[in-house]
C-alpha cells in the first residue's frame, strides 16, 4: 500500500509540473552544453475528471554567447502514440540580477507536432524572473504565450512558478508548476 501511495504521489507532482520545464530562466554561458531530461504533462479533462497526462521530453542546450542560448527538445510520449514532436528555440538573459532585483530573461520556442498525416507548429514567447538564491539555485516566475494557428487561431497564456536546484556543477534538478489558459480561450477561424 505505501508503495502504491509514493507512485501516486510522485505522478502527481510530475504531471502538475506543466508541459515541460520553461527553457528561458538563465542562460549556460559561451560553450555551455547540457543534456536535459524533463518529466510533467498537462491535466486531461475531457471526460469530466483531471486526469494527468505523462510527458517526457529528452533535449540539449548550448550556450552561442555568454547571454544566448539555443536548445532543443523530442518529445519521447508522443512517439508512442504514432505522433513526432520536437521543439527548438532561443533564450537570453537580459538584465543580470541586482542584489534583490531579479534577472529578466526572455525566449522564443516553435513546437512542431506531426503524425506523417498533418503538421502544425507552435510558437511560443517567454519573459521570466529569477533570482540565484544560493550557487546557481534558483527560485522563479513568469509568462508564457502559446499560439495556435490550425485549425483555428487559439492563444493560450500561462503562468509558471519554479525553482532549480543546482546539486553539483553536472546536475540539478527543477520544479515547476504552470497554469495553463488561466483565463477563456479566444478563438477565431482562420
Amino acid at each position: 500500500m505505501r508503495r502504491l501511495s509514493l507512485a501516486a504521489v510522485v505522478a502527481a507532482a510530475i504531471a502538475a509540473t506543466g508541459c515541460g520545464t520553461t527553457q528561458a530562466i538563465r542562460p549556460l554561458g559561451r560553450g555551455g552544453l547540457r543534456a536535459e531530461l524533463s518529466l510533467g504533462g498537462p491535466f486531461f479533462d475531457n471526460v469530466g475528471v483531471p486526469i494527468p497526462m505523462p510527458l517526457a521530453l529528452v533535449g540539449a542546450r548550448y550556450g552561442v554567447i555568454d547571454r544566448l542560448d539555443v536548445h532543443a527538445r523530442w518529445h519521447v510520449t508522443p512517439a508512442a502514440f504514432g505522433t513526432f514532436g520536437l521543439d527548438a528555440g532561443a533564450s537570453g538573459l537580459i538584465l543580470e540580477q541586482n542584489g534583490w532585483i531579479p534577472a529578466l530573461s526572455g525566449g522564443v520556442l516553435l513546437t512542431l507536432i506531426t503524425d506523417a498525416q498533418e503538421t502544425n507548429v507552435f510558437p511560443e514567447f517567454t519573459l521570466a524572473a529569477s533570482w540565484d538564491v544560493y550557487r546557481g539555485s534558483l527560485v522563479y516566475f513568469g509568462l508564457t504565450i502559446f499560439y495556435q494557428f490550425a485549425p483555428f487561431f487559439q492563444y493560450h497564456p500561462a503562468l509558471f512558478v519554479g525553482g532549480r536546484w543546482q546539486a553539483t556543477n553536472r546536475f540539478g534538478l527543477t520544479l515547476e508548476l504552470k497554469w495553463i489558459s488561466f483565463h477563456p480561450v479566444s478563438y477565431t477561424h482562420l
